[in-house]
């Protein structure tokens, strides 16, 4: 296992990463409407594009408490890249990673936030480090009504596991992402691969992400999970999003990227500075000596 030693300052604030894999016309919507989203909150943002050079009519960028700020992909592409210099180039305690391939209807964000801060029966806080956003999916049909029944008396009866409630249910082609992350690195939630994850700034410094494609979404949270971090999942309200989806175009990476995560995955590690003790002179030691 590699690790790196780092150490990042923390600002309290959100930063939201969006990079942009030849998804241009998706883009020029969803940029404007998380500018306006942000605006509203009463805390410190920063919105991260990364660009790929689709989008053709990029807007200003601007500072101060609500930051704009738009980063060229260079050469190499891909959604996982992006990430990489989006939280290479973002500072706040709260950083939600989002893509555009897949609708989130930016108006929630600021209820989103209080999600990340669950609040038990007895009122204690319990700090969540992840939040997951469970996509609303597709509507199920009856026949997959009776698989779920089916499969939540096996895994009771001779499991001996209590299934979790069903918040949503994702297209047929995704179904068996939720078992193997469940089966590879024991994640129980429901929708692993939603790119839209509220994660605290104090648990991604202590990774560091490899995967150059969409493998990323799965690997933070692989690595979270390893790292003891409590994961929680919430399903957002059926609002609309600002945005058409557009499939994110880039180097199909998967295989190279999982195969790297597994053999050596990466984290930081801050160890503290040594400080050398001198070595105590002949004379220093001769006084320490009793006889």
């Amino acid at each position: 296992m590699s690790t790196t030693t780092a150490t990042t300052n923390i600002e309290n604030g959100l930063s939201v990463i969006l990079p942009v894999c030849g998804q241009g016309e998706a883009a020029s919507k969803a940029i404007p409407a998380w500018v306006s989203a942000l605006e509203k909150l009463s805390q410190n943002t920063e919105l991260i594009v990364i660009d790929d050079g689709s989008l053709t009519n990029p807007p200003a960028q601007k500072e101060g408490s609500h930051r704009l700020k738009i980063i060229p992909s260079g050469d190499q592409k891909g959604y996982g890249h992006g990430l990489q210099l989006g939280l290479a180039e973002s500072k706040y305690s709260l950083v939600f990673l989002t893509a555009l391939d897949q609708p989130f209807p930016v108006s929630e964000i600021g209820k989103l936030i209080h999600e990340i801060d669950y609040k038990a029966e007895d009122g204690t806080i319990i700090p969540i480090d992840i939040v997951n956003v469970h996509r609303k999916g597709v509507p199920p049909s009856g026949f997959d009504k009776f698989l779920h029944s089916l499969r939540n008396g096996f895994e009771r009866v001779l499991l001996g596991t209590w299934p979790l409630p069903k918040q949503g249910w994702l297209p047929k082609e995704e179904r068996w992402v939720p078992r193997a992350m469940r089966l590879w690195y024991g994640i129980r939630i429901h929708d692993p691969a939603s790119r839209n994850k509220l994660i605290r700034r104090a648990m991604l410094n202590k990774m560091i992400v490899q995967s150059q494609g969409s493998f990323a979404t799965l690997e933070i949270l692989a690595k979270a999970n390893f790292l003891g971090a409590m994961i929680g999942e919430t399903l957002i309200a059926d609002k609309p999003s600002p945005y058409n989806p557009q499939l994110l175009q880039e180097p199909d990476t998967r295989k190279a990227d999982e195969k790297k995560v597994w053999k050596s995955p990466k984290f930081v590690l801050n160890v503290p500075r040594k400080t050398e003790t001198p070595t105590p002179t002949g004379e220093e030691a001769g006084a320490k000596d009793p006889g």
